[in-house]
């Protein structure tokens, strides 16, 4: 924090179904993945604000989540920190994550931006995904998450190639 230069603290906590890391006495929540089979964007709404309040409690107000990315790929790992395989979906389920969040003063982060379906050898594989697929499945969660106001935006681990 620099208080003369107006910078507040900043303190960070990755989870997608809430504080997580190690931290105790923390609540459980669903994962994601089986908050999207509901399809309530209501319910989405206050699983955002009780993460939010959660990580309020807990001292911290940077979330990394929620997490969009589609679920396409049987090795990508982190399926159940996101909303599944279907882009609408998705985008609804992060558009309210994002609103219920942000509601308790909590920076949301939208991640991974973009092409990160797969967690296999991450640091060297590429996505190849041409503009068409690009824009009407992988972007879209990204561009309602931005349309709900997220703070922040956290980049892919793997390259992307049109």
């Amino acid at each position: 924090a620099q208080p003369a230069h107006n910078l507040p603290f900043i303190c960070l906590q990755d989870g997608p179904s809430g504080v997580g890391d190690g931290v105790p006495d923390i609540t459980a929540f669903p994962s994601p993945v089986v908050l999207a089979q509901t399809w309530n964007v209501n319910l989405a709404q206050q699983f955002g604000v009780a993460i939010g309040q959660e990580m309020n409690t807990k001292g911290f107000n940077v979330w990394l989540g929620p997490m969009m990315n589609i679920a396409r790929h049987p090795y990508h790992g982190r399926i159940f920190e996101g909303s599944g395989e279907d882009p609408y979906l998705a985008a609804q389920m992060v558009f309210h994550e994002v609103i219920g969040v942000q509601s308790q003063g909590v920076v949301a982060t939208i991640k991974h931006y973009l092409n990160n379906e797969q967690e296999y050898d991450r640091g060297a594989a590429s996505s190849q995904v041409d503009i068409r697929t690009q824009h009407e499945v992988y972007t879209l969660p990204f561009k309602w998450g931005v349309k709900a106001g997220a703070a922040a935006v956290s980049y892919t681990h793997l390259r992307a190639h049109e």
